[in-house]
């Protein structure tokens, strides 16, 4: 006797099949992204910053609004700044930051995986 299926089976049938399969191909790519995701083993090892002078002020640091990875300001643009210091530090897992000279220590922290903080000197 062959199988059959009655006609509430067949309809049923089609409620749970992946209708989505259908619909994917009309659906535009959408390209967004970060430009930056970093991730901690990637930031752990030796850093060297480049610092500006302090100011009471928040001033733009020369990145484009919105963030553009192709167009980052060129380290000339802190260097041409009247005061600036270098410092050398090791950021070591899972969360020590010691100056190269070893005479500071601190804490350094993730920010999601955009970015890290680090707190040391004071």
């Amino acid at each position: 006797m062959p199988l059959s299926f009655s006609p509430i089976l067949k309809s049923a049938r089609w409620i749970f099949t992946p209708s989505w399969l259908l619909v994917a191909p009309l659906v535009a790519p959408g390209l967004c992204d970060l430009p930056v995701h970093c991730e901690r083993h990637q930031v752990v090892g030796d850093w060297e910053f480049t610092l500006g002078a302090l100011s009471s002020t928040r001033s733009a640091c020369g990145h484009k609004h919105p963030d553009d990875q192709y167009a980052q300001p060129a380290l000339s643009l802190v260097s041409s700044q009247s005061s600036t210091q270098s410092m050398r530090l090791s950021l070591q897992d899972p969360s020590t930051a010691i100056s190269k000279d070893g005479a500071q220590t601190g804490t350094w922290t993730m920010i999601y995986d955009e970015g890290f903080e680090v707190a040391i000197g004071g």
